[in-house]
């Protein structure tokens, strides 16, 4: 049988379009472009799996299946070398949809179970983080909270890092401070030691509610402060009987080494750090608001200094401390924080006068409190001659009770004096009587002493700079404290 040439040339193409397909379709191991995953495991950040079977075995004879699964093969190798497991799970899951293979599900349920394992190490570090940071262990909880991060960075974990970093930070800076109180105590220079500590109050006040560690540090401050203050105390003392080698002798069982002169100036530093120079010479003293202040006169006095604040709970617990006193019946326990710099009060004229003898001090005389409280001038109030409430802790300010020391600095006196108007009164040394050509009937009674200033309950009339109160030596009346003064010779 004769057959046409035209068949058999169509006859060849089709055997070899076929065999071209087969080849395509099914191409033998040697040859297949999927042989090698070695890179796979590679690429890989978890621990490889050493799989030797080839993901591309029994490829599916429809094309748009093949190309189906070696799409979502690729971007699997592809996530999982960037580290994103969860992703590359999903990837290898979807490529499995379209073909099965043995080598591909092995693999898969590694990078699962490695996956679950991560993520428990992760809960891992993050119940041990929040154990170290309750027990206030900050170092430790921000290593575990960076590893946290550093596997899966997170905007949480991330504020947990930067607050155990400042939390750290403000422990450096305590500690800082608490050396600098240290190093000036030990160079008595004790202004500075007590600006350190205003330091460390600060920082401390803030975080104290994180870290028990700041309100140990601010209590070892205090106790070294406080130290300070009885030792100096004593000093003075010992200096004024000229027992200067005693006072040395003290020191160097403390551990500090001064000179002679070093150590005058270790005490002098401490009398005079809050007290303020009133240079000698003339003032006018006295009114004519009240028959009592008449006639208004000029008064001569010599240098002397007084207390730039009224005698605080805190510097009249030191007191009782150092000579076992009485304590103000008002005080009922320790004080507290919040009560040190609030001036004390219910102190009769016999504490004051105890008190100021065991600062090596005194009380002031009426003259020298109303000089310190006006300057030269006539003026009604430390600050001028015009009220003004927020001046000063009085009746028209409403607070209706005693404020810290120094609250109202705009009503300072030309010489630095705080809180001459208001607050509490203030015990002078001087009895009560008329001044020298005035008229004025005043009772005489024994034992009544002046009190100057005014307090919070009086209103703007009753604190002014000239204003007297007569009051009982021994009485001991709210909102009645005081200051202490100082001269060469201390004479009372």
């Amino acid at each position: 049988m004769n057959i046409p040439k035209q068949v058999w040339i169509i006859s060849c193409f089709f055997c070899c379009f076929s065999l071209f397909l087969y080849f395509l379709v099914f191409p033998n191991e040697k040859n297949t472009p999927y042989q090698n995953q070695d890179s796979l495991e590679k690429s890989q950040e978890i621990q490889p799996i050493q799989a030797e079977e080839n993901f591309s075995q029994n490829v599916p004879n429809n094309l748009q299946e093949n190309s189906a699964y070696l799409k979502w093969l690729s971007l699997g190798k592809k996530a999982q070398s960037q580290g994103k497991w969860a992703e590359a799970i999903r990837s290898y899951h979807i490529a499995l949809s379209y073909q099965k293979n043995p080598a591909l599900e092995k693999h898969l349920e590694n990078l699962q179970k490695t996956l679950e394992e991560e993520r428990k190490k992760k809960l891992d570090y993050l119940e041990k983080a929040k154990f170290y940071e309750e027990t206030e262990n900050y170092n430790q909880a921000l290593s575990a909270y960076q590893t946290i991060y550093d596997q899966k960075p997170s905007k949480e974990i991330q504020t947990k890092i930067e607050f155990c970093r400042q939390i750290l930070l403000a422990e450096e800076k305590a500690d800082f401070s608490l050396e600098k109180i240290e190093k000036f105590l030990l160079l008595g220079e004790y202004q500075k030691a007590m600006d350190s500590y205003q330091e460390l109050l600060l920082e401390c006040s803030v975080w104290a509610a994180y870290s028990q560690k700041f309100q140990a540090k601010l209590t070892d401050a205090k106790e070294s402060l406080l130290q300070l203050e009885k030792s100096a105390s004593l000093i003075f003392l010992w200096l004024k009987e000229k027992r200067s080698s005693k006072a040395l002798l003290f020191l160097k069982a403390q551990k500090v080494c001064f000179s002679q002169a070093k150590l005058l100036e270790c005490c002098q530093n401490h009398l005079y750090q809050d007290m303020v120079k009133i240079p000698s010479g003339t003032f006018w003293m006295g009114g004519e608001a009240e028959e009592d202040e008449y006639p208004l006169h000029q008064v001569d006095l010599s240098e002397y200094y007084i207390d730039r604040f009224e005698v605080t709970n805190l510097m009249y617990s030191y007191f009782i401390n150092s000579t076992g006193y009485e304590k103000p019946e008002k005080w009922t326990s320790s004080l507290l924080p919040e009560e040190e710099q609030l001036p004390v009060e219910g102190i009769s004229w016999d504490d004051a006068s105890s008190y100021s003898e065991w600062a090596g001090k005194r009380l002031p005389s009426e003259a020298e409190w109303e000089k310190a409280a006006r300057g030269k001038n006539k003026s009604l109030y430390p600050w001028g001659n015009d009220f003004q409430a927020v001046y000063c802790n009085s009746l028209e300010s409403g607070i209706r009770k005693t404020t810290p020391v120094g609250s109202f600095p705009k009503g300072t006196s030309p010489y630095g004096c705080h809180d001459m108007s208001g607050n509490v009164l203030e015990w002078t040394s001087d009895p009560y009587s008329r001044y020298p050509g005035g008229k004025a009937p005043l009772f005489q009674r024994q034992g009544y002493r002046v009190a100057r200033g005014g307090s919070w309950y009086y209103k703007q009339d009753a604190i002014r700079c000239s204003n007297r109160y007569p009051l009982l030596s021994t009485v001991r009346l709210d909102a009645v404290g005081f200051r202490c003064a100082f001269s060469e010779n201390n004479a009372k």
